[in-house]
């Protein structure tokens, strides 16, 4: 790794969060995502698990802090 390049954020995931992933959809799916840095659509991803939700761009604030405020 070079210095000041973090090679985790280049492809968009962080480090620690990337070794759930095999729990939530299969080490099959998370070898594939992981060895081939390939990008998933947001439906694909809701698909597999990996995310709960997918909302339109424009209003997500409005959903996140529903969200963020329940109990």
């Amino acid at each position: 790794m070079s210095a000041g390049i973090d090679t985790m954020v280049s492809m968009g995931v962080n480090g620690v969060e990337f070794f759930k992933h095999p729990y939530e959809f299969g080490v099959r799916k998370a070898k594939e995502v992981l060895f081939t840095s390939g990008s998933l659509s947001a439906r694909d991803a809701g698909r597999i698990g990996m995310i709960n939700r997918v909302v339109v761009h424009d209003p997500v604030v409005e959903p996140a802090f529903l969200t963020s405020s329940r109990p």
